[in-house]
């Protein structure tokens, strides 16, 4: 299979996850959104924007299946790559509140603080407050 296909395969993989998931059809769209992150890593690589989101949608989804460690592992990974280019700094910040949230379910306030502190910043900083 050609890497594009893979890509264009993962992008659509991730698509159909994310939509299991809003219908809460978590089994089925965690198999799609790994199956997702692996197609477009091994065809764009690990830090490919299209791996980020899919990255991001299974964090959020494991986040509300009461499972934070997994979500706030795979959020980190999606927000590391995210900062990497210059689109994907202004992206984060939906995984950078999704990350301070579980940490708040969590019971930890103070990580959940200093997450939604940089949020702030970053966001004011795009917006050039």
């Amino acid at each position: 299979m050609r890497k594009r296909t893979r890509s264009t395969s993962g992008e659509l993989t991730t698509l159909l996850g994310d939509t299991l998931a809003l219908e809460h059809r978590f089994p089925e769209a965690e198999a799609d959104l790994r199956r997702a992150i692996d197609l477009i890593t091994k065809s764009a690589g690990a830090d490919h924007p299209y791996a980020a989101e899919a990255k991001l949608r299974l964090g959020e989804m494991y986040g509300k299946m009461a499972r934070p460690a997994e979500g706030i592992a795979l959020l980190q990974e999606a927000l590391k790559s995210q900062l990497k280019t210059t689109e994907g700094v202004y992206e984060s910040t939906e995984t950078i509140k999704t990350l301070a949230r579980l940490e708040y379910e969590r019971g930890s306030l103070e990580p959940a603080a200093q997450l939604l502190r940089q949020n702030i910043v970053q966001l004011s900083a795009a917006q050039g407050d």
